[in-house]
This record gives C-alpha cells, sequence and structure tokens, in this order.
C-alpha cells in the first residue's frame, strides 16, 4: 500500500511537532493489516507538499521480538516536474 493508503485512515495530533527543526503533522496509523508492523507514525511537513520527515514503524517479529524502525528525511531538494525528494534518508 502506498503512502497516502495508510494516512487517509490515520489520526492527526492535535499540535504540530518538531522534527529535524522543523514543524510537522503526526499522523498515526494502526491496524493496517500488515502481519509484522502494528502501528505506523508518520511525521508530515506541509512546507513541503505534506511529504514525510520523519517515518517510525512498530512491530513484532516471530518469537514475540518487538522491532522498530525509524527513518528521518532531514533535506528535501526539487526533484522531477517541481516535486521534492529526500537526497538521503538516517534510519
Amino acid at each position: 500500500m502506498f503512502l497516502y493508503g495508510w494516512i487517509k485512515s490515520g489520526k492527526v495530533s492535535e499540535k504540530m511537532e518538531s522534527v529535524c527543526g522543523h514543524e510537522c503533522w503526526k499522523v498515526e496509523v494502526s491496524d493496517i493489516g500488515d502481519c509484522v508492523m502494528q502501528r505506523y507514525q508518520f511525521w508530515l511537513d506541509p512546507a513541503i507538499g505534506f511529504n514525510p520527515r520523519r517515518i517510525r514503524m512498530d512491530g513484532k517479529m516471530s518469537f514475540d521480538i518487538n522491532i522498530t524502525y525509524l527513518v528521518d528525511m532531514e533535506d528535501y531538494t526539487e526533484g522531477f516536474e517541481g516535486g521534492v525528494v529526500p537526497p538521503e534518508a538516517n534510519a
């Protein structure tokens, strides 16, 4: 599923949060039907077309091992047809 598919069913935070020095809206998504990941969190930056500044994924592997992935996208550059893309991401 694409990012939009997850976000449209998410819950938006009441206040913006700072991520990498940028004010973002946090969207929490749970119960997405994924057998490993049970919760996603997206921090969306309105200054760059609501692209994500941070993505956090929480879940469980076999044998009840908790896993968390955290990806920060600190910088975006202008890309194809005026869109923005992160040149790198820190995980």
